[in-house]
């Protein structure tokens, strides 16, 4: 099979990668994120029952990712999550001390049953380990909820190499069964279980902090962004408040420059970084 240029060992097993799929948004609502980075990164949205039809092309190229929640419209952002389907870790251990397999030792003997669940998916992504929990699907306003989990399990597994910045809902992570280029292998489950779990614990402080970035973009959207004379105001509050959701203040300006790009007139760059 043709892969690219790059002088790749590894195949991809379409039928691993549409039976992950599968299983992953099976009766999915709403939109979901398929990406490619072969090398620029491209994206593109489906529904659940077109996603194996429209996606067996895309996953045909190396480092194939797809959306792990859904979205309300076709756009990959946070305000548009309409289905938190999955709480999810990207364990980069290849930035530790520890090997792939000693971070599977140790999750299994010390951690699962005892300070995390043992999740559905246990994926080897290439260079490190996606830990994967599939959930009953819950809407947005169950965000709160959600990424209280998200940390949690982000401070139980850090010392194995969490990655903070892999902690937001509209995370991609890679298809099981594509390549990974960086470390010429394949995308492989190591641990499945169909179990099937609910978020538990409340944190009422995110809450607040989610409903100020929903409004803000609404306004917005109300007014057909434009929002002339208002936008710094506009990006100062979007950006502090989306800061306070997730943690990340470059992951936060990412996003206030996405805002930004929707404007009828938007701010220079420069503008957005200096003023908000």
């Amino acid at each position: 099979m043709q892969l690219s240029n790059l002088a790749l060992n590894e195949e991809i097993n379409i039928d691993n990668a549409k039976k992950h799929l599968r299983h992953l948004h099976k009766s999915s609502n709403g939109y979901i994120t398929i990406a490619s980075k072969d090398p620029n990164y491209k994206q593109w949205h489906y529904k659940s029952g077109e996603l194996i039809e429209n996606a067996e092309d895309i996953l045909q190229s190396i480092n194939a990712y797809v959306s792990q929640n859904t979205f309300y419209k076709p756009q990959r952002r946070i305000e548009n999550i309409k289905e938190l389907r999955a709480v999810y870790i990207d364990i980069d251990c290849h930035k530790t001390k520890y090997t792939k397999e000693a971070v599977k030792f140790f999750l299994e003997k010390d951690l699962y049953g005892h300070k995390i669940p043992r999740p559905n998916y246990l994926i080897d992504s290439g260079r490190g380990l996606y830990y994967v929990i599939l959930i009953k699907p819950v809407p947005s306003m169950a965000m709160p909820l959600w990424y209280a989990v998200q940390r949690y399990l982000y401070n139980e597994l850090k010392e194995f190499g969490a990655d903070e910045n892999a902690l937001d809902p509209t995370r991609v992570l890679r298809v099981v069964g594509t390549v990974n280029s960086k470390s010429n292998s394949c995308v492989e489950i190591l641990d499945m279980h169909n179990y099937e779990y609910s978020l538990r614990e409340v944190q009422e402080e995110y809450s607040l902090y989610h409903a100020r970035v929903v409004d803000i973009a609404k306004i917005c959207e109300l007014r057909d962004y434009d929002v002339k004379g208002h936008r710094e105001v506009i990006l100062f509050l979007y950006r502090y408040f989306t800061c306070c959701f997730l943690s990340d203040p470059d992951e936060a300006l990412e996003k206030a420059l996405e805002l930004n790009a929707m404007f009828k007139d938007p701010l220079p760059k420069n503008e957005v970084i200096t003023d908000t």
